[in-house]
């Protein structure tokens, strides 16, 4: 029985990752390819998430816009400078989006805020969903995210259903909204 190249080239990677007690993770990255070296486990990644993460929901006042105002959403895993060795750089290979910051305050964070790439967030926690509460804003955040990438939050309407999911996120509204 022949093999076709890939399937040879799998069936060597599997033979070597048993060998070498390695194991690689297929994911999807932003750019629609699929990183095979990525070390780290999915699950590893959202129970992280459950923890450390915060989904995010940003209304701000713009004129313009008719509805008076905007909104956008970011991903961010944030850390302690100390403990950026737990993740390095391993959610931007991941992921294959975001960007890693060190505030001055020695907050390590991992953050995802383009329209665009958030979809490669959505589609992890639709694969590999969270278990805590953190779950249902997630669900508010996917929510949001397609709102926004409807464009419903550059009119009154969208705005306020954006206003409203944000109420029910985190921590509620800031007293400015």
């Amino acid at each position: 029985c022949t093999l076709m190249g890939f399937e040879r080239n799998y069936l060597i990677k599997s033979l070597s990752n048993q060998i070498n007690k390695v194991r690689f993770y297929s994911t999807l990255r932003g750019s629609g390819e699929i990183n095979t070296q990525s070390t780290l486990n999915p699950w590893f990644l959202t129970g992280f998430s459950d923890g450390e993460a915060c989904f995010i929901v940003n209304i701000y006042k713009s004129n313009k816009h008719e509805a008076g105002g905007g909104a956008g959403a970011a991903f961010q895993l944030g850390l302690h400078r100390k403990d950026l060795p737990l993740l390095g750089a391993e959610p931007l290979d991941y992921f294959g989006v975001g960007n890693i910051s060190i505030k001055a305050n020695g907050c390590c964070l991992y953050y995802v805020q383009a329209i665009k790439d958030l979809d490669v967030i959505l589609n992890h926690f639709d694969n590999y969903p969270l278990i805590t509460k953190k779950h249902s804003d997630y669900l508010l955040f996917k929510m949001a995210v397609n709102l926004v990438k409807e464009k419903a939050h550059l009119n009154s309407e969208g705005l306020r259903k954006l206003v409203a999911i944000r109420a029910s996120l985190n921590w509620g509204l800031p007293s400015a909204l």
